[in-house]
């Protein structure tokens, strides 16, 4: 039944990559050519790093309801289910050029490589190789989990946004999290895989949500100063 299970939620994640695929690179071709109606570029990349913090029941079980290699921790059996292509789906349903109150028209290119978060906050210049003037980073940088049976589980994305122009290193920045009620871990053989795929893409999109408001207002009142 476990290995059924297994089987079930890899055959779920593989069509959410198949379909994700498509956008992802539709998007990535309209920013590689931007013209005078789409002059800003907002570059996308998911998070790498995912930590657990158990204050009761914890994610053991992940082991025996997502065999595989059972020296994986469960860290490792949460990055199979939030994959790349998961997170940034995630974010792009929440209309992140809107949410951050960036220029109408700005092109949206995905990156599908991650990197450790430490990577990410000591990175100055630009992730990409895109030389537009009008160019924005939104860096996911961790995703962790702190279980508590009597609270409930609490899932909190780090997020990183980026302002550059012509400057060798970026003109501002904000970071901050979301975080907001997880409760698919720890994940039962009876539990629809395609069920918890679904709330762990909803949970990350909840996340941005959450965060976006304070760095759109941030941008703002920098924006406003110049």
């Amino acid at each position: 039944m476990a290995n059924r299970f297994c089987a079930y939620i890899l055959t779920s994640l593989a069509a959410v990559s198949f379909l994700a695929a498509p956008t992802l690179a539709q998007d990535t071709r309209a920013a590689a050519e931007p013209d005078d109606k789409a002059p800003c570029e907002l570059h996308i990349w998911a998070a790498k790093d995912f930590a657990s913090m158990p204050f009761g029941h914890g994610l053991g079980e992940l082991a025996f309801h997502f065999p595989g290699n059972l020296d994986e921790t469960s860290d490792q059996q949460f990055v199979d289910i939030a994959s790349a292509n998961l997170q940034i789906e995630a974010v792009l349903r929440a209309d992140p050029v809107a949410s951050l109150g960036l220029p109408a028209g700005t092109a949206v290119v995905t990156h599908l490589e991650t990197e450790d978060e430490r990577s990410i906050k000591q990175r100055k210049e630009r992730r990409s190789t895109s030389q537009a003037t009008c160019y924005y980073e939104l860096h996911m940088g961790s995703n962790y989990l702190i279980e508590d049976i009597v609270w409930g589980d609490r899932f909190t994305t780090t997020f990183d946004v980026r302002q550059y122009r012509d400057d060798a290193q970026w003109v501002f920045r904000h970071r901050g999290e979301g975080a907001n009620k997880l409760t698919v871990f720890p994940v039962k053989e009876e539990d629809d895989p395609a069920e918890v795929i679904s709330k762990v893409s909803e949970a990350i999109e909840a996340n941005f949500v959450e965060y976006a408001p304070k760095a759109k207002r941030n941008l703002e009142r920098k924006s406003r100063r110049r």
